[in-house]
């Protein structure tokens, strides 16, 4: 059996945090905020299904908004795509966000530009084009991966709006630390599977109104097997440090809540 994700406060997240890596924050939310957020992102998700039915997902995604960021192959919606989205924000609690700081050593904020509504599918009801992510570390965005490239500062909120794991995709984390970045050899099946077996990486079970807190150095992947049935929807808030990474220029930031 695979390892159990432990349930675990604000005080005790930010340790693992510097440990493992990522932290399990149950009930994060009130039932009546999730509900809202929840139907926020799914009225969104709903009129743009109707787009692709009708239009396919290339004119579909011709047709939104201006400015609108949509990830075909990731079923990913810009954060601010999502109607009163700044507000929204605001339903996730200050101590979890007051972690941000504590783990990035000062000032931060929200990065806009990759902070996403996402959806992952299981195999039979994926459209062409569209897949799990892959083994990554979140801290490793921009990087070149030539010698002397480094991790970036990094804490991702992963909010799940449905549930994940069981009947619909989950996440699968590598428990052990991994504080430099992981080269795009070692992240290839075979060599993953080597270093870090599946059997012993955690794929935790998780509800609306959790939170999965991922620091930028942990490793990842989506969790999903043929005998699933449902689709899962998620957020993806990544707040960073400031000034911003030059990795990350000209992105668009939003103050912390609270």
């Amino acid at each position: 059996m695979p390892p159990a994700l432990p349930a675990l406060d604000a005080v005790a997240a930010l340790a693992a945090l510097r440990g493992p890596g990522f932290a399990h924050v149950p009930r994060a939310f009130a039932p009546a905020d999730i509900a809202t957020l929840t139907a926020s992102v799914m009225a969104e998700y709903d009129r743009l299904e109707v787009l692709i039915a009708n239009e396919g997902v290339d004119r579909a995604a011709a047709g939104l908004p201006p400015g609108t960021r949509y990830q075909p192959a990731a079923a990913s919606l810009g954060l601010d795509a999502i109607p009163g989205w700044r507000d929204l924000l605001g339903i996730v609690p200050a101590t979890l966000w007051r972690l941000a700081p504590e783990l990035l050593g000062g000032e931060c904020a929200i990065d806009v530009d990759i902070s996403w509504a996402r959806r992952q599918y299981p195999p039979h009801l994926r459209r062409a084009g569209q897949a799990p992510h892959m083994l990554h570390q979140d801290g490793a965005y921009g990087a070149t991966f030539a010698p002397g490239s480094t991790l970036m500062p990094m804490l991702v909120f992963w909010i799940p709006l449905t549930e994940a794991g069981i009947e619909r995709p989950g996440i699968e984390c590598i428990l052990e630390p991994q504080p430099e970045l992981v080269p795009l050899a070692a992240l290839a099946d075979a060599a993953a599977e080597v270093r870090w077996p599946t059997a012993k990486r955690l794929r935790p079970s998780m509800a609306p109104g959790g939170v999965l807190l991922i620091a930028g150095p942990h490793l990842h992947r989506t969790h999903v097997t043929a005998d699933m049935t449902g689709i899962r929807t998620s957020l993806e808030v990544r707040v960073v440090p400031l000034p911003l990474s030059p990795r990350l220029a000209g992105h668009t930031t939003m103050t912390l809540p609270g």
